[in-house]
């Protein structure tokens, strides 16, 4: 297995809705909207929508499904799914994967892979938060004897 780059995305959640459901913390559901560009392979817009849930240990226990708006016209769905993990505190890390769907046949193989995601938050006072994610492509290779 190897593991290539395929882009940076980098997003700020621009809305966020919660329910409150009485019980144990980390029970609350949340709906986040997300916005960013996306650099790389691929370059273009992403748009999103993220359902969020934080865990009784403080992890975030994340799940996006959004779009990526390739710069040339083709579109890409996209699905991000992991952990927002909350240390260390000043520089939470963000690890997971992402799955894709496209009908434009120049990302067609991207249709049955899977994506590693590594990235962080990086908060700065007076600006939105930013969620910079490195998007890597697994691909199969022959598994030495």
């Amino acid at each position: 297995m190897r593991v290539d780059p395929l882009y940076r995305l980098t997003l700020v959640f621009t809305q966020e809705r919660v329910v409150e459901v009485p019980g144990e913390p980390g029970v609350e559901e949340r709906l986040t909207i997300a916005e960013g560009l996306v650099d790389g392979r691929l370059h273009g817009r992403f748009r999103g929508a993220g359902r969020p849930r934080r865990r009784g240990d403080g992890t975030l226990a994340q799940d996006v499904h959004g779009l990526i708006e390739l710069n040339d016209g083709g579109t890409i769905l996209v699905e991000l799914r992991g952990y927002v993990r909350t240390y260390p505190p000043a520089h939470p890390q963000v690890v997971g994967f992402a799955t894709h769907v496209t009908s434009d046949r120049r990302f067609a193989s991207l249709n049955d892979s899977v994506c590693a995601v590594a990235g962080e938050v990086r908060a700065t006072p007076g600006a939105d938060t930013l969620h910079v994610l490195d998007v890597a492509e697994l691909v199969w290779e022959p598994i030495e004897p």
